[in-house]
């Protein structure tokens, strides 16, 4: 679930920035968390809370848009020289997270009341906002009730909105991995969350991925659920045959679902989508003759363009689609092929692991 809030400046204060966003990450969208929220405010009307998540997400995007409590008020007065047509901002301005809040009530027409020209704080932000009839107070009682449009506070420290309805992100989530993540603390990655687990098998020269042993104890021991990927360089139904096998041998009848990986540039400019289709069905019957099962993986590219109905309409498909690739679920980018898993990101951070990995979700 995303929020979007004004965080700090480039400078990692609150104070003394220069106007605009110079980190892209003073005024942005990220993943939810957890900050003591003691109330809600909600806006009554649901329409007008989903377009306030609309302008919130927008105004995000803007890099005119910086954080410093010093100059708190900028983006409203320039706002309002522009009548709060939002779409029009191209000055360098400042917030801070309350003042941003109060700026997307006024884009909507809602006018909390400031004190001598001062917006609303975090301290006074409920009273202010209750006051103007359009928002009700609620106590915060979990992260499940929240609606696109919500504002979280927490009086005296933060105030944030929500971004995405959280009854339609009842989706698990899951990773993919290989040694190129390194040693993974597998109870940090369940604590985080993920609740399934992609494994690579085998390297191109058919020997075991590095880390596979480890990641499927760690996976086993904290209850993830887990599968396996073969990543395919193979240009002939011969060469398919032979990566099944050495992906048959690793496993040595642990079942788990396999998914077959077909990504591969050169192998697609070597032998075509015809050959592409003919080597993924040899791979496909050897595992499935071993008595696992079986699923495929690509980008959107190669389901709209290289797959054929075969294969998209007999298997399990995880499907590739990064959009803005920022680590943060947004689900105006899903495919909607009837994908089993979405990749929706090569750059998630996960607690437990150093470095940027796969989200996956299903």
């Amino acid at each position: 679930m995303r929020i979007g809030h004004a965080s700090i400046s480039e400078n990692g204060t609150v104070r003394n920035g220069r106007a605009g966003d110079q980190t892209n990450k003073e005024v942005c969208v990220r993943e939810y968390y957890d900050k003591n929220w003691k109330k809600i405010l909600r806006c009554t009307d649901p329409k007008t809370a989903k377009l306030l998540a609309k302008i919130c997400e927008n105004l995000c995007d803007n890099k005119h848009i910086g954080y410093d409590q010093n100059g708190r008020n900028t983006l409203h007065n320039e706002l309002k020289k522009l009548d709060y047509n939002y779409t029009l901002l191209e000055t360098d301005c400042e917030c801070d997270c309350s003042s941003f809040m109060t700026v997307l009530a006024e884009c909507v027409g809602i006018f909390p009341e400031y004190n001598q020209g001062n917006a609303p704080t975090t301290s006074t932000m409920v009273k202010a906002f209750t006051d103007t009839g359009k928002f009700k107070a609620i106590d915060f009682k979990s992260k499940s009730d929240l609606l696109a449009g919500d504002i979280l506070v927490c009086p005296g420290s933060h105030t944030v909105m929500v971004l995405d309805d959280a009854t339609k992100l009842n989706l698990a989530r899951g990773i993919d991995v290989s040694s190129c993540q390194g040693k993974i603390d597998w109870k940090k990655v369940k604590e985080d969350g993920i609740s399934f687990a992609v494994l690579r098998s085998t390297k191109k020269n058919g020997s075991p991925d590095e880390q596979f042993e480890a990641n499927l104890k760690g996976c086993i021991d904290n209850r993830i659920d887990f599968s396996c990927y073969k990543y395919s360089y193979a240009v002939n139904e011969d060469e398919a045959r032979v990566e099944a096998s050495t992906v048959l041998k690793l496993l040595n009848n642990r079942k788990m679902t396999i998914w077959l990986d077909l990504e591969d540039s050169i192998q697609l400019a070597t032998i075509g989508k015809d050959g592409v289709n003919k080597i993924a069905k040899a791979f496909i019957n050897r595992i499935q003759n071993a008595g696992f099962d079986i699923g495929i993986y690509c980008n959107l590219n190669w389901y709209n363009n290289v797959l054929d109905s075969e294969l998209k309409s007999k298997y399990k498909i995880w499907l590739a689609r990064y959009g803005k690739n920022t680590g943060i679920l947004d689900l105006s980018y899903k495919p909607n092929k009837g994908e089993f898993v979405w990749q929706y990101s090569s750059r998630g951070r996960v607690n437990g692991i150093k470095g940027d990995v796969d989200l996956d979700v299903m």
